[in-house]
């Protein structure tokens, strides 16, 4: 049994440098891709920081970067089916940089906007109270937001975007508070709330107080927010 365990690494040492291969420019290129790996990360971290929109056109540019420079480096091949990749990798590349063109020439995401809930921006509990009073009599519901949010951005792209979730809100007066900057202004308003943690959603009657059974914390799909909304009291 021993035996059996130890002869995959004598055999990796007496017949390793047979089977590996040989040093030489292939390990710069390596090297280079690695990179790109390596560039990977900060974009995946940055893009819950920066949004959807410009973190799409991080991993745009990174993708133009990567494949343009995978393409110029099958150049050098001398094999016939290196030319079937090359035609793979210069499409790879056109494809990755259409966010990019969008960008550069204004295209605009009017068709996915016009998805999205119609919220009212609130900073401060004034502003808070203010609205609550212009409900004149209807429900509320506040939604705490952050651009570094994680599930704040999955309820703004998978929930609200619903069209049985903005049916069941037609009649609710929608507010927002985007506390990205995290400032004293946000933090009175979190305290004043007792929020500890987003995404949070909070629900007011028509008389301006909240309901706490039904507040949200944490993410919900569509179906689960939809039947959320028909169950709260209102």
């Amino acid at each position: 049994m021993r035996w059996a365990w130890g002869l995959p690494l004598m055999l990796i040492t007496v017949f390793g440098n047979r089977l590996l291969p040989k040093s030489g420019p292939w390990m710069e290129q390596v090297k280079t891709a690695f990179g790109f790996v390596i560039l990977a990360l900060p974009v995946f971290l940055l893009e819950r920081v920066i949004g959807d929109v410009w973190g799409l056109r991080l991993w745009s540019a990174l993708g133009v970067a990567f494949f343009g420079w995978a393409f110029i480096t099958s150049l050098q091949a001398k094999r016939g089916w290196m030319r079937v990749v090359q035609i793979i990798l210069l499409a790879a590349a056109l494809v990755s940089v259409r966010p990019l063109q969008d960008w550069a020439f204004g295209a605009t995401h009017t068709a996915q906007t016009q998805t999205h809930l119609n919220f009212t921006q609130i900073k401060t509990v004034d502003e808070l109270n203010q609205a609550l009073v212009e409900a004149k009599g209807k429900p509320v519901m506040l939604d705490l937001y952050a651009d570094w949010c994680v599930a704040c951005k999955e309820f703004e792209k998978y929930t609200f975007s619903d069209p049985q979730v903005q049916k069941a809100l037609a009649d609710t007066v929608l507010l927002q508070a985007n506390v990205t900057a995290n400032d004293a202004q946000d933090v009175a308003l979190l305290k004043h709330l007792n929020v500890l943690g987003l995404p949070t959603i909070l629900f007011f009657d028509g008389q301006g107080q909240e309901h706490p059974q039904a507040r949200v914390t944490g993410f919900m799909d569509a179906e689960t927010f939809s039947a959320h909304l028909r169950d709260r009291q209102p």
